[in-house]
């Protein structure tokens, strides 16, 4: 058993664990059973926005994983274009907080915003424009850091233990871009406060997978993987929200 002494803290896991699981396995498990990733998988054909699309790696899974979505029309919008922005339908520039999203009213079947939130000094604007954009009977998805992530240990504490591939976020502050986390609860409530009772809750939840998580844990630190580690931590410390509304 592997014990992690922080700052008032001990973390541990079995870092000699059997894993019957390759890489690309494990991500594909984590990624299968990620309400993100199902509800990209089950929104039906048409136009979906990807807000704050950062790289533009959504887009792939249009592809990936089962059911293929070649029907599924992608749109992007961010502060800059990423990496594969090519991938969708149309990019466009936005200031989330303070302008518009530059398409028009009721133009998406769905809208997917994942860890975007937390970066706003306010989320009105957003919360508006998703509610203008999105047609009747559209699906919106928000994912976001919770409380939780307030409380995890930071990466600087995880280097200074020893954990070398602790190089991105683990506590919520860590990203000096984040602003507040939210529940899953909060967003509704935000919601319910600036777009009235226009939207109705599908789903909600706390990203988690206590299956995997020890295998990845172990996996990332014996081959020093960052992206598994991350993802691994963020599990083990119930780390983010999400929730699925429907525009009435």
């Amino acid at each position: 058993m592997k014990l992690i002494k922080l700052e008032g803290y001990e973390f541990s896991f079995d870092e000699n664990l059997d894993i019957p699981y390759m890489r690309e396995e494990l991500l594909r498990l984590y990624w299968q059973m990620h309400p993100r990733f199902r509800f990209v998988k089950s929104c039906k054909d048409g136009n979906l926005l990807d807000i704050g699309s950062g790289s533009g790696s959504l887009s792939f899974w249009k592809e990936w994983g089962h059911p293929i979505r070649s029907k599924l029309r992608m749109f992007a919008v961010d502060m800059q274009a990423g990496e594969f922005v090519e991938r969708y339908e149309a990019f466009q520039t936005c200031n989330l907080e303070h302008t518009d999203i530059p398409y028009k009213n009721d133009f998406f079947d769905h809208v997917l915003s994942a860890h975007v939130f937390e970066h706003l000094q306010q989320p009105v604007n957003l919360i508006k424009n998703i509610a203008r954009i999105l047609k009747k009977g559209g699906m919106a998805y928000i994912e976001q850091p919770n409380g939780n992530s307030l409380y995890a240990p930071r990466r600087c504490e995880f280097q200074n233990a020893g954990i070398a591939c602790a190089t991105t976020t683990t506590n919520f502050y860590d990203d000096q871009t984040h602003r507040t986390p939210y529940s899953s609860d909060e967003i509704i409530q935000l919601f319910s406060e600036h777009a009235g009772n226009l939207f109705e809750v599908v789903e909600k939840g706390t990203v988690w997978n206590e299956y995997l998580k020890d295998y990845m844990l172990a996996y990332a630190f014996r081959e020093q993987d960052t992206e598994i580690w991350t993802y691994a931590v963020w599990l083990h410390f119930l780390w983010s929200d999400y929730v699925i509304l429907r525009k009435r």
